[in-house]
């Protein structure tokens, strides 16, 4: 009898500097996640929990909240 289901495994990689760079700079642009995606050959989730996991919330000169996407940041939460 042969075996019917194969096990393979999935090979992950990490965003690099250099992506986080462009996402910081794209999302700033207001460009959608789907297009930041696309440009990198990425997968519009890996984009979307990046953009959650550099978010960082800060205060203006008039100590309103505002929020930012940092590459420095997402790659301080994963290395």
């Amino acid at each position: 009898m042969t075996q019917t289901k194969n096990s393979t495994m999935s090979v992950y990689q990490q965003l690099k500097p250099e992506e986080r760079g462009m996402i910081q700079t794209l999302n700033r642009q207001n460009v959608p996640v789907r297009e930041i995606a696309r440009e990198l050959h990425r997968s519009p989730s890996t984009i979307s929990r990046e953009l959650h996991r550099g978010t960082v919330k800060q205060r203006d000169t008039n100590y309103l909240f505002f929020t930012n996407y940092y590459a420095d940041a997402g790659c301080k939460r994963h290395p």
